[in-house]
């Protein structure tokens, strides 16, 4: 895991990003091993110390024990978790509703549908109707609870 992250950031000159470098890590509970996922988050904490680097890292995970294991051994000024669960209902809704107007806005543009496809109320009703789950990516949804 050294060479795959800590290595290439050390190579970086420092400074080298006038803004924070951002590293995205999707599904982290789908390592085929536990102390992989371990050993990742282990390097993340470490890649946070290399000299002239501000670096931030974004996980995504479903709550699996060695995961929350993991992200235990790190001092709660170090990381931030988010619990989709614990959002505003309020929040998943507005984000819901960008989703929706976004994607039948590409879909009306892609097949030449007229606009009734993106109204408020066809989008207010995606966002009430549609079970409030997580969806696999492979069928285009997003994430949510």
């Amino acid at each position: 895991m050294g060479k795959l992250v800590l290595w290439p950031l050390s190579q970086l000159s420092p400074n080298t990003f006038s803004l924070p470098l951002v590293i995205v890590v999707d599904a982290l509970d789908e390592c085929d091993n536990e102390d992989d996922a371990s050993l990742l988050i282990q390097c993340f904490v470490a890649a946070t110390t290399i000299e002239g680097i501000e670096l931030r890292v974004f996980v995504t995970s479903r709550p699996d024990q060695p995961i929350n294991i993991g992200f235990d051994n790190i001092s709660r000024e170090a990381h931030r978790d988010f619990i989709l669960h614990d959002i505003e209902q309020s929040i998943v809704d507005h984000d819901l509703t960008v989703y929706y107007k976004n994607k039948l806005a590409n879909i009306a543009q892609k097949h030449g549908v007229g606009r009734y496809l993106q109204s408020d109320d066809n989008v207010k009703c995606l966002v009430e109707k549609i079970p409030r789950t997580i969806y696999p990516r492979r069928y285009g949804m997003p994430i949510y609870s």
